[in-house]
């Protein structure tokens, strides 16, 4: 009856928060959608100034589900371009921490920053040519 059961019984680990833990593993998809998400966005303007004999299942559609989203998506981009910086600015200071980083890394980093800051600078200077 006096068996010590204490090492069955996991230790507890206090672990890291979760903002702390951003940018520790590299998300190899991540700079893919931020070279994407601009050009993805104005092709779908694109497509609905161009087609203009549109069936109106298309238009419930695109009232209903593209231009919600579409409209979200924009106006979220100022955070999601700053959170895009933090993550590239944690990455690249781990990478150069161990010394896996290169030329050629650092300049696709820089263009897939250099992207989203010219689709968000387009989406200002529409909205002020528009009037709105």
């Amino acid at each position: 009856m006096g068996e010590d059961l204490s090492d069955d019984m996991p230790e507890s680990s206090e672990s890291e928060p979760v903002p702390g833990k951003i940018g520790d593993t590299e998300i190899w998809w991540l700079p893919f959608v931020a070279l994407g998400f601009f050009p993805f966005i104005f092709s779908i303007i694109w497509i609905d100034y161009v087609w203009h004999d549109q069936p109106p299942w298309f238009l419930d559609f695109w009232e209903f589900v593209v231009y919600p989203v579409v409209s979200i998506g924009i106006g979220l981009s100022p955070i999601f371009v700053l959170m895009y910086v933090v993550y590239l600015v944690r990455i690249t200071r781990k990478r150069i921490e161990s010394g896996t980083t290169n030329l050629a890394l650092s300049l696709f980093h820089l263009l897939t920053l250099i992207v989203p800051f010219l689709g968000f600078g387009l989406f200002l200077l529409f909205a002020g040519a528009s009037g709105a």
